[in-house]
């Protein structure tokens, strides 16, 4: 009876812990947050494939347009994870948070509540080419994306494996009308915005091993893949790399210099430059995270040496020695074998959060196996005891040929389908988010393309640069891209940007934050604007300024110069013009440092930026002159990079150097100017022969 009594209630027990366990598995608390597939529409306007940088900007901008949009991934883990690096911003990089904080975006909203240490890089180098850029806490940077998320009332978010694209064949070209999830759900969509990152069949590499992954600890989209390759678009494989983590307690940072936090923390939105609240939020020097700095050894570069048949990138693996890595952010592999002479390489010890004990050695990404890494963090100072926490890897993925896109970043060939990210063959967060904003803006209304010029912002350069020239290796941004640097700075991108976002629904003012900024940059454009005039309206002769102004020193020529001539010299600072100013009758809040530092860049950037729009317009009459002759390996001003894919191609002209992947703006002055001068040389060689021989 006993015995009967026993089995009764171990199988009553049994029940229940059946019961509870299915219940765990099926209303797991986080995801009931979002729509789940029993509540999931069976049609959206938009849908947004992948929900890291690019994702999360390309569903905001779409909602705000006002697209009922359907956010599709597989694991709530992936939202606005920072995959790589623990940092937004940075030269080029910093100017990209910027403009898409001025269209309205998430990226310097979330930056600005995530971070750990704001820093302006370049300080000592002119305004346009200084960008902004912060540490950030990891998980606080999730966490703080998916309270945005959240927040947002016309987006749904799944968590679900993509399976396959709709795609019927229509009358000129093909229809993306939707997508089939892994559990053979139907979703339909007007549009569909494809952010894969690095999980287009990804596979990572540790020395001579390797397994199908986007991410570690993520699987690969195959399936999705494969779908995407039967539209049969021109497709290639592209890789990246990361370092492997430290355990912060196992560091010495005793004899390691440290870089600290900006007296001053600069914001990345507009938003908390212009919120003293928001503003006071960011952490003081004291409250933030400094970066401990060190550096390889000649040690390092001898282990490195050793096992480089080891090593994904130079070990002979047929398919990885395909795949091209980013230039300007190699392995430490690549380092030691490219700069033979060099017997040190910084790396920058980043902490990935306040409460974190993992730690983010930038400078030695690689795919060595394991216990060849660790020799190398215990041949480096400050890491002689380091424990290694997770390894470095590389990973390669599948990317389409950015040259199939529009400048919305549709697919020519496909109506619906919009690709944003490194799918389009970029690396980097902020290039990621630019594109996912601008793919999202024209998901959402088709009818009402959304575009960037070159000229207007960095967002449109890097565009540009992707669909006129693509991208055999991936693609990042940098301040000498662009033509037009001196205008697209960092500090003025809500000056430049904000109207046009206002302009096509990307900043609906029925949001009480898009009125706030655009009164704020209104108001800041006009301030700039009425002292920029008084600056053209005040006077003196030469001795009353050298008297007035120190550091002043002008030809005696009797002829007066204006305030903002004088403000154009290198010497003189607007501080320097107040009392001038405030003697004339014009007001001037000597505590607004953005409102002087933008007129003081306005005014010296000025003469600069009229002479480089003509001579932009001269480059362009002149576009097919020849580069016949041009020794380009002799013209100081060409980028390694440059010379060695104009010694490749061999364009005949200057225009054809234009379309060569990799050429910056600087660099075709450079071979303008070059061209120029041969064809003045041999004008004159013609006419001294000419008249030689009359």
């Amino acid at each position: 009876m006993r015995v009967c009594l026993i089995l009764v209630l171990c199988c009553v027990l049994l029940v229940l812990c059946s019961v509870s366990s299915k219940l765990a598995v099926t209303t797991p608390p986080e995801r009931s947050l979002w729509s789940m597939p029993f509540t999931l529409k069976k049609a959206y306007d938009v849908v947004v494939v992948g929900a890291g940088h690019a994702g999360v900007e390309a569903a905001l901008a779409s909602v705000r347009r006002g697209a009922s949009t359907l956010l599709v991934t597989r694991k709530e883990e992936d939202l606005g994870v920072l995959a790589c690096n623990p940092s937004i911003g940075g030269i080029g990089k910093g100017h990209l948070a910027r403009e898409i904080d001025a269209l309205g975006g998430a990226m310097g909203r979330l930056a600005d509540r995530s971070g750990t240490s704001f820093k302006v890089l370049n300080l000592s180098r002119g305004i346009a080419v200084q960008g902004p850029r912060a540490q950030m806490d990891r998980s606080l940077y999730r966490h703080n994306t998916v309270d945005f998320l959240r927040s947002q009332k016309d987006l749904a978010v799944v968590f679900q494996p993509v399976q396959s694209l709709l795609v019927t064949q229509g009358i000129d070209r093909k229809k993306c009308s939707g997508l089939l999830l892994e559990d053979g759900q139907k979703i339909c969509a007007n549009s569909v915005v494809i952010t894969t990152g690095t999980f287009l069949n990804g596979k990572i590499f540790v020395g001579s091993e390797t397994f199908p992954a986007g991410r570690s600890g993520d699987g690969s989209s195959s399936a999705l893949a494969q779908s995407i390759q039967s539209l049969g678009l021109l497709m290639g494989r592209l890789k990246t790399g990361t370092p492997p983590r430290i355990d912060l307690k196992s560091i010495d940072t005793e004899g390691l210099s440290m870089q600290w936090q900006d007296d001053s923390p600069e914001p990345f939105s507009f938003l908390s430059l212009n919120n003293t609240p928001l503003k006071d939020k960011l952490p003081t020097k004291s409250a933030s995270l400094p970066t401990p700095i060190t550096h390889t050894t000649p040690e390092t570069h001898q282990i490195v040496k050793q096992n480089l048949f080891h090593s994904a990138e130079f070990g002979g693996l047929k398919d990885y020695a395909l795949a091209r890595g980013p230039r300007y952010c190699p392995s430490i592999e690549a380092k030691v074998v490219r700069f033979p002479t060099r017997s040190a390489h910084q790396i920058w010890l980043e902490r990935e959060g306040f409460s974190s004990n993992v730690v983010y050695p930038n400078g030695i990404s690689t795919s060595l196996p394991k216990h060849v890494q660790l020799e190398i963090l215990h041949s480096i100072p400050g890491l002689r005891n380091a424990v290694m926490l997770q390894p470095g890897y590389a990973v390669e993925y599948d990317y389409v040929d950015p040259r199939q896109l529009c400048p919305t970043l549709e697919l020519i060939d496909v109506q619906g389908l919009y690709l944003a990210g490194q799918i389009n063959g970029t690396t980097g967060y902020e290039e990621a988010a630019a594109q996912g904003l601008v793919a999202g803006a024209n998901a959402a209304v088709p009818s009402e393309p959304f575009t960037l010029d070159r000229k207007e912002s960095y967002i449109g350069v890097l565009i540009d640069d992707l669909i006129q020239r693509g991208a055999t290796e991936p693609y990042r941004m940098f301040t000498s891209r662009a033509e037009n640097r001196l205008h697209l700075r960092a500090d003025n991108a809500d000056m430049r940007l904000t109207q046009k976002a206002i302009d096509s629904g990307l900043l609906p003012l029925d949001d009480g934050a898009s009125l706030v900024r655009r009164d704020a940059v209104s108001a800041l454009a006009t301030k700039v604007k009425d002292l920029r005039d008084a600056l053209k309206v005040i006077s003196l002769s030469p001795q009353d300024w050298e008297a007035r102004v120190e550091g002043v020193r002008l030809s005696k020529n009797g002829k007066s110069r204006s305030a903002e001539q004088i403000l154009t010299l290198p010497e003189v600072r607007v501080l320097q013009l107040i009392p001038i100013l405030e003697e004339a009758g014009f007001a001037v809040d000597v505590t607004n440092s953005r409102l002087l530092n933008l007129l003081e860049a306005e005014v010296k950037y000025g003469v600069h930026i009229e002479r480089n729009e003509r001579h932009q317009v001269r480059a362009e009459k002149e576009r097919h002159l020849s580069l016949d002759k041009v020794e380009f390996s002799q013209i100081p001003q060409l980028s390694k990079e440059e010379v060695e894919k104009l010694r490749c191609f061999q364009p005949k002209s200057v225009f054809e150097a234009s379309r060569i992947e990799g050429m910056t703006q600087a660099g075709l002055v450079a071979l303008h100017i070059a061209a120029r001068s041969k064809a003045a040389h041999r004008r004159q060689a013609a006419n001294k022969y000419l008249r030689q021989s009359s």
